[in-house]
């Protein structure tokens, strides 16, 4: 195939499906991958209407000796969820937005990014490709237990509250089943790298 412009590739899927690990395999093949979970870390600690914004919902400082204090944002949600999916839904198209601006300043011909809630980014159109990575239920558990060693109800509540909207898994370009071992799964996003 050849690109005479950017091309844009946007993994997505539920919590624990794999999107950071085909991150990692893409990236060992050599393209650029943006990951977006860690820039959003970034767009908290720099941007002051999303600070604000947090400080009305969390109604105290949320500043600790001059820095963000994301443990007790953490805090906050953990206890009061309904807020979490408030501020979620007021930040998801911020972070969109602030996705789009860095994704034109990236100087490579094909980027792949890790773009979970996808649609509440409403950034979708702004893909060539979307790719679909899809586990079970108890695989997703499995895998976020081992990486958080979070308690089951906060397992759930992770994978719940990130499924793929229907929009997007019509939409979707490829549809990558990582149900199976770690080699299987570094083989798929090989084939269809290649």
């Amino acid at each position: 195939m050849v690109i005479d412009k950017k091309h844009y590739v946007a993994l997505t899927g539920c919590s624990g499906s794999g999107k950071s690990t085909a991150l990692r395999f893409i990236r060992e093949e050599r393209f650029f991958v943006a990951d977006f979970d860690k820039f959003s870390l970034k767009v908290i600690t720099e941007n002051s209407q999303v600070q604000r914004k947090l400080e009305s919902i969390i109604d105290e400082q949320i500043f600790t000796g001059g820095q963000i204090d994301l443990k007790k944002i953490g805090a906050f949600f953990e206890s009061d969820r309904i807020a979490e999916k408030y501020f979620e839904e007021w930040y998801q198209p911020i972070l969109g937005q602030e996705i789009r601006k860095f994704l034109a300043t990236v100087n490579h011909k094909i980027i792949f990014a890790d773009v979970p809630f996808l649609a509440q980014k409403k950034i979708s159109t702004l893909f060539d490709e979307i790719w679909i990575i899809e586990a079970t239920f108890e695989n997703c558990v499995r895998r976020i237990k081992a990486r958080n060693n979070y308690d089951f109800d906060k397992i759930k509540y992770l994978i719940e509250r990130s499924p793929v909207s229907d929009e997007i898994y019509n939409s979707a370009d490829k549809i990558i089943d990582n149900n199976d071992g770690l080699d299987e799964f570094r083989d798929k996003i090989k084939y269809i790298l290649n």
